[in-house]
């Protein structure tokens, strides 16, 4: 009799389901499912993604597919697609065939590819690999070929072709994730003038006021210790690039002099544990700081905001000026 093991879904889901990666990939499926709500027979059938990508929601790419198709894997999916031959007279780009071994666009091709045997496919792979094609074009190649050895029997041949793209597909990952992180100088760069502005701005109200509220003291005592912290680390982080040899740290010197740095001694590099004790006497320097500040804040609360005048010092007090000469 044969038996049957009941799938863990909970243990499905911890294990693979509540990655974040993966929580993307589902909310990119539902979000192309909600695309295609309104449409006529998507009942019983899948929105599917052309590229196998679920984060490209762009309409070209997506298309309503049987749930079996769809829920196969990409490289069995053939038996149930069949590839359609190009028929004499049919547009090259035509979407009514989709014929394996015919070349939709002759001037990008790369010449000299084959799989007769694992050895030619390992050469290709290297031709494909050392050509001026770009990343996507060379994608494409590979599995073309992958295809085409497949079809022919040809396992090991196609293995080749899989364990290259597989490669490229990780590079592709790279790639994107170096992308996504591209904008982060710039956005350093743009806070950094915002906090500029905002200086000078309190610089211009300091002239007027001489005072300020206690929160308002705290707030630029906290950002003023924070941007001198970050300034230290990055100091310290371009003091480790050590040069290697006295006449590289010259060079290094005469540079930083040039740009009108201060050289610093080289070999006196802030190491990590220096780092953390400026960060501890930098939290310190804030708990005092705050101290102070509610200390301030309490007194101004009970006696009033200080004030001086040609007559003299004082407080306000529920709008009354008192002068300190007055109090007996």
């Amino acid at each position: 009799m044969e038996t049957f093991i009941e799938r863990n879904y909970k243990k499905e889901y911890q294990n693979y389901h509540s990655k974040p990666e993966q929580k993307k990939r589902r909310a990119g499926r539902n979000k192309a499912r909600k695309l295609f709500k309104d449409t006529k027979g998507i009942v019983g059938k899948d929105v599917h993604h052309k590229d196998n990508n679920p984060l490209n929601n762009d309409k070209s790419n997506l298309s309503v597919v049987t749930q079996k198709y769809n829920r196969t894997e990409p490289r069995l999916r053939e038996e149930d697609n069949p590839r359609i031959p190009r028929k004499k007279g049919q547009p090259a780009n035509s979407k009514k065939h989709s014929d394996l071994y015919t070349d939709e666009n002759p001037k990008g091709t790369i010449h000299g590819l084959g799989f007769k045997d694992v050895a030619t496919a390992k050469k290709s792979v290297s031709k494909i690999r050392n050509s001026s094609r770009s990343h996507a074009h060379k994608i494409q190649a590979a599995v073309a070929m992958e295809q085409r050895a497949r079809e022919m029997g040809k396992t090991s041949e196609a293995a080749v072709y899989r364990k290259y793209i597989n490669s490229m597909k990780k590079k592709t990952k790279k790639m994107n994730e170096e992308k996504s992180g591209d904008h982060e100088p710039e956005m350093i760069r743009s806070q950094l003038k915002t906090a500029g502005r905002a200086s000078k701005r309190i610089e211009k109200h300091s002239r007027k006021k001489d005072n300020f509220k206690a929160w308002v003291q705290s707030k630029i005592t906290k950002a003023s210790d924070y941007l001198d912290t970050a300034a230290d680390y990055l100091d310290s982080k371009d003091m480790k690039k050590e040069a290697a040899n006295p006449a590289q740290q010259a060079a290094i010197a005469i540079s930083m002099k040039k740009k009108g740095i201060k050289p610093k001694n080289l070999k006196e590099q802030t190491t990590f544990p220096q780092m953390q004790q400026r960060i501890r006497d930098a939290k310190e320097r804030r708990r005092e700081q705050q101290k102070k500040s509610e200390k301030l804040y309490m007194d101004t609360k009970r006696k009033g905001v200080k004030f001086y005048d040609k007559s003299g010092s004082g407080r306000i007090k529920d709008g009354k000026k008192i002068y300190d000469w007055y109090i007996v």
